[in-house]
């Protein structure tokens, strides 16, 4: 079993590690979104969107904030409004943990509620199918009691897909540091 003092004595070095991590992970997306932005033409702020990509992270980013955003009072037209914006096996993910979701909220006097903090266009599937959008939220666990909210940041990757004229969520994958 490690002393206290050979734990802090660690503990540099893990912050350490982790910054360095992050850091990478900073090169990585800043490296891809430069790529990115070289294809197309630069506007007067730097980055060129076209009106899709504009419009798919739109979407992205407004069903990642629905599929954690739950309130009680309101708990079927929010759990509507979130699978409204989903397809495949998302979809049936959500719709299967529908009364898990109401029961562990309630019996835990509860509700969830997200904001977007940031998202961003990643770009098309490998098979041009579907289009990657980066996601990043501030999540929310608002308790009944005096003690407020916990909150905690929460990165997706979201696979959307064109279905008709909408854009809707099939997968939701967590990312980074969670």
């Amino acid at each position: 079993m490690s002393s206290p003092s050979s734990v802090s004595a660690r503990l540099p070095l893990i912050v350490a590690a982790v910054c360095g991590l992050l850091v990478a992970a900073l090169i990585v997306a800043f490296v891809h979104v430069h790529s990115v932005s070289s294809q197309h033409k630069q506007s007067k702020s730097g980055f060129a969107v076209s009106s899709e990509q504009a419009d798919v992270v739109t979407a992205a980013a407004t069903e990642a904030a629905n599929i954690i955003t739950f309130s009680r009072k309101t708990f079927d037209a929010d759990f509507a409004r979130a699978t409204n914006g989903t397809t495949g096996s998302l979809k049936t993910d959500l719709l299967g943990k529908k009364a898990l979701t109401l029961t562990t909220m309630t019996d835990g006097k509860f509700d969830l509620k997200a904001t977007v903090g940031a998202s961003a266009y990643a770009g098309k599937t490998d098979d041009g199918k579907s289009t990657l959008v980066l996601v990043t939220l501030n999540a929310f666990k608002v308790a009944d009691s005096s003690t407020g909210s916990t909150a905690s940041v929460q990165r997706f990757q979201m696979t959307m897909v064109k279905v008709g004229k909408s854009w809707l969520a099939s997968n939701l994958a967590a990312v980074g540091i969670q």
